[in-house]
């Protein structure tokens, strides 16, 4: 029997999990801190599959999106941009460095 993780894989759904989550990222976040809001639920959603899939599936699909929203005139754009790219290169790294 397929693990949950392998059941995805195979369904190839990461790359639409962060076609959907990545414009998310640049929505607007509330004075408190402490409060959720859309794009800090949509880094954590990226955070968790750039912990649970290898690098070579998730951190593609993210820097694409990267390199385009870096080049938006909208500085939320670019926020969203450099803080996904944060979440997911932090364990993707230590990932690609310990199989190497």
């Amino acid at each position: 029997m397929c693990s949950k993780r392998g059941r995805l894989q195979k369904l190839k759904i990461v790359k639409p999990l962060v076609d959907r989550v990545m414009p998310i990222t640049a929505q607007e976040d509330p004075e408190d801190e402490e409060e959720d809001s859309p794009s800090r639920v949509a880094l954590r959603v990226l955070n968790v599959l750039s912990t649970s899939f290898p690098p070579q599936q998730v951190f593609p699909v993210v820097i694409a999106h990267v390199l385009q929203y870096m080049q938006n005139s909208d500085p939320m754009f670019r926020k969203g941009a450099m803080l996904s790219l944060a979440v997911s290169v932090s364990y993707s790294s230590e990932k690609i460095f310990t199989v190497s």
